[in-house]
């Protein structure tokens, strides 16, 4: 096994080479299973190798589509090179596909069970003898091509000392290509890679300079694997996709500028997506009622046919250019300045379109199959939603949106609007609850799928609205914007005071917080003045200094999780560390 295992290795190195896709070599009549045998028996007879290295070499070349530099220099006939040459032009064997053109275009995007379109991306450096320095970007079965011959980037590819990319070999070589994105720079394309191909990879060495063969050079190495997504695919002539590790910011578009011919490359751009949002109108700033005036300040001020659940997700605008539809937080990218993009993180919503241009504010929640809902679904059988699937808590909505990672799988969207701003040019932003809400519902009917308008509820304290995030509801014939909200406590925590920063402001306020360890979960939060208490109870802690790192408050915050709009309620006397100054 050793024999062969290094049989194997150097039968991939000795000829270095790209494999043309093993389908196109047997529609030409190349058989692999002969070569390997020629092979073999030449190793045994001319070369006089152990029987398990020369079966290696010859599965080592099988393997990596190459015949062996030495069998191919004295065996290979007019006939078989020209079917090897034929398999460099797979697009000629494709059937279906509506010619070349259209294939650079559209490269599998093909959406899976979930309506989503992921592929994988696989980013190579490779040191051809032919080509010379260059990165590969393949995404799914298509790849671009950035040159570093002759580029800043050359002089800064170090190897260790097995002959592979330096940590920050690769991370300057991915610089190059997001620079070369952010430049929106003209690229070629290849077609002729399979998956396989992709991820063929051989440490550098020197001596590969001088063999012959496609795509042979000194190293080809992969630098970064990571799932991207497409999403607008049917309404732009450009491909959108979003690619994290080139961009987490902000997605990116492959534009087709020159479709090539079969002497030469289709010519491509893979630039930045640069997002222009509307001008939005402020977001909700409902006036908080606390849980225990419920009945009088909530419910006695509210016409009850206005209230609706409120849900515990991700605030955002959304637009439409009668197309498709675009998704954006009320809060700016440090980075772009711009309002941060969750369109990539909806592509399910992104594709649809309403001729009215709607834009508008929903809450951005996500659901996730209970595992009774996993065995009905395998039966084509639907249950009540609420037991065969579960919203996902806001901190885990907050993360999966701020993430730099597409969206996981088994993740699924729902958008419940709750403001209508505009509707075919005309300014609605201040019509009543039950006007706005015509307008969401005609939004929900004509796009239909994961749009939702957020469900009218009885106004009263259930167990069921209880287990909601609170109420949300305004006066008759008022307008959401000056609607009211209630929000219910949730479970108390016991949190661990590990740092005081508490200090006084050149004003003579107190500033800073308390640093503690929730003793529930092991999590990290900082409490402000705000929720510690008076000024009395702030100076107090403030001149304790470290003195009170060791104390343990009792905590509550709304529901949904624990440091969710939390407040300190009382510091326990029979937990953790007591100083004998401390009163409560």
């Amino acid at each position: 096994m050793r024999g062969l295992a290094f049989g194997l290795a150097k039968g991939r190195r000795a000829f270095g080479s790209i494999a043309p896709n093993p389908l196109f070599l047997i529609k030409s009549g190349l058989i692999p299973l002969a070569l390997t045998v020629g092979y073999t028996v030449k190793g045994i007879i001319m070369d006089k190798k152990p029987l398990s290295v020369t079966i290696g070499e010859g599965l080592g070349d099988w393997a990596t589509g190459g015949i062996g530099k030495h069998f191919m220099k004295r065996n290979l006939n007019r006939g078989i090179h020209m079917a090897f040459h034929a398999t460099a032009k797979p697009w000629n064997c494709i059937n279906g596909l509506g010619g070349r053109s259209e294939m650079v275009m559209r490269p599998e995007v093909d959406a899976d069970d979930n309506g989503r379109i992921i592929k994988r991306m696989i980013i190579v450096y490779h040191h051809a003898n032919k080509a010379g320095k260059h990165i590969d970007v393949h995404i799914g079965r298509r790849s671009v091509i950035y040159r570093v011959t002759g580029k800043p980037v050359e002089k800064l590819i170090k190897f260790n000392n097995q002959g592979m990319l330096t940590e920050v070999s690769k991370e300057a070589l991915l610089k190059h290509v997001r620079a070369e994105i952010t430049n929106n720079s003209r690229t070629p394309q290849n077609l002729d890679h399979s998956l396989a191909n992709a991820r063929c990879s051989w440490a550098y060495d020197p001596e590969l300079a001088n063999v012959e063969g496609y795509g042979s050079g000194p190293t080809r190495q992969v630098i970064i694997e990571q799932d991207v997504e497409f999403y607008h695919p049917s309404v732009h002539s450009s491909l959108h996709l979003y690619a994290p590790c080139l961009n987490p910011d902000q997605g990116l578009y492959m534009y087709q500028l020159y479709p090539g011919t079969e002497k030469t490359a289709p010519i491509m751009i893979l630039g930045t997506l640069i997002p222009q949002p509307v001008p939005f109108k402020d977001r909700l700033h409902l006036k908080l009622i606390q849980p225990e005036d419920f009945e009088a300040k909530f419910k006695g001020k509210i016409d009850v046919n206005t209230a609706t659940r409120k849900y515990d997700g991700a605030s955002a605008y959304f637009t439409s250019n009668g197309q498709g539809f675009k998704f954006f937080s009320p809060r700016q990218s440090v980075v772009t300045g711009k309002n941060i993009e969750y369109t990539y993180k909806l592509p399910e919503l992104a594709d649809k379109g309403s001729e009215h241009k709607p834009v508008g504010m929903g809450e951005v929640m996500f659901w996730q199959r209970t595992p009774i809902g996993l065995l009905t679904n395998q039966f084509g059988i639907k249950g009540p939603e609420k037991v065969c699937w579960n919203y996902i808590d806001a901190a885990s909505i907050g993360g999966i949106l701020n993430s730099n990672s597409i969206r996981p799988r088994n993740i699924h969207p729902d958008f419940r609007v709750y403001r209508m701003d505009k509707w075919d040019g005309k300014d609605v932003h201040n019509a009543s609850f039950a006007t706005n809400r015509l307008y969401q519902e005609a939004l929900r009917d004509e796009v239909g799928g994961h749009f939702n308008v957020v469900t009218l509820a009885r106004c009263q304290r259930t167990r069921t609205s209880e287990s909601w995030e609170g109420f949300v509801g305004t006066a008759e014939g008022a307008s959401i914007n000056k609607g009211l909200k209630v929000k219910w406590w949730g479970d108390d925590a016991d949190w661990r005071v590990t740092a005081n920063e508490l200090s006084l402001s050149e004003k003579g306020n107190i500033q800073g917080v308390l640093e503690f360890t929730s003793l529930e979960s092991g999590k990290a939060f900082n409490l402000g003045p705000g929720q510690i208490g008076s000024f009395d109870d702030c100076m107090a802690l403030l001149q304790a200094k470290d003195s009170v790192v060791g104390m343990v408050a009792k905590v509550h915050g709304r529901q949904g999780h624990e440091g969710r709009a939390c407040k300190l309620v009382m510091w326990h006397m029979d937990k953790g560390k007591v100083p004998r100054w401390f009163k409560t």
